[in-house]
C-alpha cells in the first residue's frame, strides 16, 4: 500500500514540475499587428500593449516594456 501512495505522489510531483517548467505557449492566433499595439499604446493602455507585444514577438516581460516604453515616447 505505501508504495502505491509513494508511487502516485512521485508521479504528481513529475507533473506539477513539466507544469511549473514549460510555460504556455502563447496564443499566435489573435492575429495582432504592430500598428494595434501603438494604437493602445496612444489610448494608454500599456498592460494590454505589453501583453500583445509578448505574444506578437515571443519576447519576455523585461524587453516588452521596454519597447512599448520606446513606442510611448515617440
Amino acid at each position: 500500500m505505501i508504495y502505491i501512495v509513494l508511487l502516485v505522489f512521485v508521479m504528481f510531483f513529475i507533473w506539477l514540475t513539466v507544469k511549473l517548467l514549460n510555460p504556455p505557449i502563447p496564443d499566435r492566433s489573435l492575429n495582432v499587428k504592430d500598428e494595434d499595439i501603438i494604437k493602445l499604446v496612444k489610448e494608454g493602455k500599456r498592460l494590454q500593449a505589453i501583453k500583445w507585444y509578448r505574444d506578437l514577438h515571443g519576447v519576455g516581460l523585461k524587453e516588452a516594456k521596454i519597447a512599448i516604453e520606446q513606442m510611448n515616447s515617440k
